[in-house]
C-alpha cells in the first residue's frame, strides 16, 4: 500500500515547508517517487525504497532524517545489503546521465565548494560524458546579445541531443522552466518545447538524448535559487568525501602511496609512521597550487603504465622554486622536458603571480598566447585553441586562478587530442 509512503511525503513537505531542510522539495518529487515505485509494486523492498527516496529527494545535507521519515513504517522490513552512500550517489548520477529526458529528469549537482565541482569534473564527470558542452558564467550580469548567444548553444544542444553543463549560469535560468518540465508538445513524430528569453519565447524541436546538469554550492542553491526551479531536478549533493573518494580508486592508490612516501621522506622529512596526516599538512608549502586529495587527482590524470620514477619527475615540474633549490632537485625546463619527452603535446606549470601576455611573450617568442579568461565559453576556448595550434608550432594557454578558468580548462584537456594536429605542442600557464 502506498498510504504509509503518502503520509511520509506529508510528513516531509511540512518540514520543508518550516525550513528543517535545506532544499526545497514539493509534489513533483512525491508523484515521482510514487511512479518509480509502482512499477515495482509486485517485488517491492525496502532497498528499491531506499534507492527511489535517495533518487527523488536528494540535495539535502539532512538526507539521513528524510531516509529516516520513509523507512520508519518499514522497520520491520528486512534489507538485502547496505549500500555505501558515497557510492550510491555516483550510481545515481551515472544511471541519470545514461537515460534520455523522457525516462528521467535534468540534474542538478550540488557542491560544498566549487573547487570540489572542478575535482569530480576533471577526474571523472569529463570521461563519464565525452561529447557535451560547459557553459561558464561570468562573474556579474550578462550583457543581452550575450545571454541570446548562450541560448543559442543551449538550443543547438537540445537539437543534437548533446549534453549540457551550466555553471554558475543564473541569468539563463527563468529560460529553462519549460524544457525542464519535460511536457513535451509531440509534432510528427518529434519533440518540441519553448525556450523562453524576456517576454519572448521559441518553440524549439527536442532530441529526447538532450540532458541539462546544472552545477551549483550548497548557498546559492538554498538562499539565490527560486524553489520552482530546484523542484524540476533531480538532485545530488556531492561532498568532499565523495569526490575524494572517487579520485583514489583502487588502480592508482599504489602509486599514490609511493608518491606520498617520496614526497614525505623526501621533501616534509616525517617518520614513516606519520606519513597521511604530516603530509597532507605539508603538501601546500611543496607543490604549486595544492588542494585536499592533490597527490590523488595528479595519479589519476597519467597514464596507466607510468612508472613512479616517471610520476616523480613529472610531479617535479610543480614544486616551488625554494624547495627545488632547497633539496637540489633536478628539474627540467621546459625545452628539455619536451626533448625527453616527445609525446607529450601538453604541460602544465603553475605559477604564484599574475603573467601578463607580453611577458610571456617575451619570455618564449615563439609561442602564440591565449589568454583562457577572455574566452565566454568552452567552444569558443576550444576553437581558439585550435586555430592558433593550427597556424603555430607552440601554444600557450594563460589560465586565471579563477575557478571557472580551471573549469574551462579541464573541460578542453580531454579534447586535445583532436584539437592539436601534428608537432604543435601546448603549454598551460596557471595563475593560483
Amino acid at each position: 500500500s502506498f498510504l504509509p509512503l503518502a503520509q511520509a511525503c506529508t510528513d516531509v513537505l511540512s518540514k520543508a515547508s518550516k525550513g528543517s531542510f535545506d532544499v526545497f522539495f514539493g509534489m513533483r518529487d512525491c508523484f515521482l517517487l510514487f511512479q518509480e515505485l509502482s512499477s515495482q509494486l509486485d517485488a517491492w523492498s525496502v532497498d528499491a525504497l531506499l534507492r527511489a527516496v535517495r533518487r527523488n529527494f536528494g540535495g539535502c545535507s539532512q538526507m539521513s532524517s528524510v531516509v529516516d521519515t520513509f523507512l520508519k513504517p518499514f522497520a520491520g522490513l528486512p534489507r538485502q545489503r547496505q549500500e555505501d552512500l558515497n557510492k550510491l550517489e555516483v550510481k545515481l548520477i551515472e544511471e541519470n546521465l545514461s537515460k534520455d529526458s523522457l525516462s528521467s529528469r535534468h540534474l542538478l549537482l550540488i557542491f560544498h565548494t566549487m573547487d570540489h565541482w572542478w575535482q569530480f569534473f576533471d577526474g571523472y564527470l569529463g570521461t563519464l560524458v565525452p561529447k557535451s558542452v560547459l557553459l561558464v558564467g561570468p562573474p556579474f550580469d550578462s550583457p543581452q546579445d550575450m545571454l541570446v548567444e548562450h541560448l543559442n548553444q543551449v538550443r543547438i544542444c537540445m537539437e543534437t541531443g548533446k549534453t549540457l553543463f551550466l555553471f554558475g549560469m543564473r541569468a539563463l535560468y527563468d529560460s529553462l522552466l519549460d524544457v525542464l518540465n519535460r511536457n513535451y508538445a509531440i509534432i510528427g513524430g518529434s519533440f518540441y518545447c519553448c525556450l523562453a528569453l524576456g517576454g519572448h519565447s521559441q518553440f524549439l524541436k527536442v532530441d529526447p538524448r538532450f540532458k541539462l546538469v546544472v552545477v551549483e554550492d550548497v548557498l546559492t542553491t538554498k538562499h539565490l535559487l527560486a524553489p520552482a526551479f530546484v523542484n524540476r531536478f533531480e538532485k545530488r549533493l556531492l561532498s568532499f568525501d565523495c569526490v575524494y573518494g572517487l579520485l583514489r580508486c583502487g588502480k592508482h592508490e599504489n602509486l599514490v602511496q609511493q608518491l606520498v612516501r617520496w614526497v614525505a621522506l623526501k621533501f616534509v622529512s616525517v617518520h614513516a609512521n606519520q606519513l597521511t596526516s604530516d603530509v597532507d599538512s605539508h603538501l601546500p608549502n611543496v607543490f604549486f597550487g595544492c588542494y585536499p586529495s592533490f597527490l590523488h587527482s595528479f595519479a589519476a590524470r597519467l597514464p596507466p603504465t607510468t612508472t613512479v620514477a616517471e610520476a616523480q619527475r613529472r610531479i617535479g615540474l610543480l614544486l616551488w622554486p625554494e624547495v627545488a633549490l632547497r633539496h637540489r632537485c633536478t628539474i627540467p625546463s621546459l625545452t628539455e622536458f619536451w626533448k625527453a619527452h616527445p609525446e607529450e603535446k601538453f604541460v602544465c606549470a603553475y605559477v604564484n603571480s599574475t603573467l601578463s601576455v607580453a611577458a610571456l611573450s617575451a619570455r618564449w617568442p615563439n609561442m602564440f598566447v591565449v589568454e583562457c579568461d577572455a574566452c565566454r565559453d568552452s567552444e569558443e576556448f576550444e576553437q581558439s585553441v585550435r586555430t592558433s595550434a593550427d597556424q603555430f608550432q607552440e601554444v600557450c594557454i594563460i589560465a586565471g586562478g579563477s575557478v571557472e578558468s580551471r573549469v574551462m580548462v579541464s573541460f578542453c584537456k580531454r579534447r586535445l587530442p583532436e584539437i592539436v594536429q601534428g608537432q604543435t605542442r601546448v603549454l598551460l600557464v596557471v595563475n593560483v
